[in-house]
């Protein structure tokens, strides 16, 4: 092969190493990669920060919204260490990535990391409890309908929705987009 592309496919396996591997493998001398990957590792830090967070609280204490945060939050992503590096999604970071890529042979390795943090463009509560951060990750509907009582829905809705609809929350998007080759000789 001259060339393999991917976009959005690293993330979801398991063994990175092993897979670019394969890509080293099938490539011609003189071939290419090009890579493009979504970073969600922080995603997974906040969740675990925010469960942390929760664990030192007094339970008695009024930190119900924190609790609720966090079962939407946990519910899409690792909230623990040990989750996370279980977690193909947030087993690695884009260093991780550009290391995985050297020991798999290639060279001449270019990496841009991107990281965009904008206005969300969601002001529609029901399109915001709809949306999904990754395809493995449950809506906040459908954790919401699984998760929450009716009552905990209504507070957590009261608390939350405004924001939505005021366009107070950001999106953060991180992509590494990645080329490289496989020696010639």
């Amino acid at each position: 092969m001259d060339v393999v592309t991917t976009r959005a496919v690293l993330a979801y396996v398991s063994d990175k190493p092993a897979a670019l591997g394969e890509f080293h493998r099938v490539l011609k001398p003189g071939g290419r990669i090009s890579l493009a990957e979504p970073i969600f590792r922080d995603d997974a830090l906040k969740a675990i920060g925010l469960k942390k967070l929760i664990d030192t609280q007094d339970p008695h204490s009024e930190v119900r919204v924190l609790h609720r945060l966090h079962r939407w939050k946990a519910a899409q992503f690792p909230d623990t260490e040990e989750q996370m590096a279980q977690s193909p999604i947030t087993n690695y970071s884009e260093r991780d990535l550009l290391r995985f890529v050297n020991e798999a042979g290639f060279t001449e390795i270019r990496m841009a990391f991107h990281i965009e943090i904008l206005p969300s463009n969601i002001t529609s509560w029901d399109i915001f409890v709809g949306f999904s951060p990754h395809p493995w990750a449950p809506s906040l509907s459908v954790i919401l309908a699984e998760q929450f009582t009716a009552e905990e829905r209504q507070m957590f809705e009261q608390f939350v929705r405004p924001a939505v609809e005021a366009r107070q929350f950001t999106t953060t998007d991180r992509m590494a987009y990645l080329t490289a080759k496989k020696p010639a000789g």
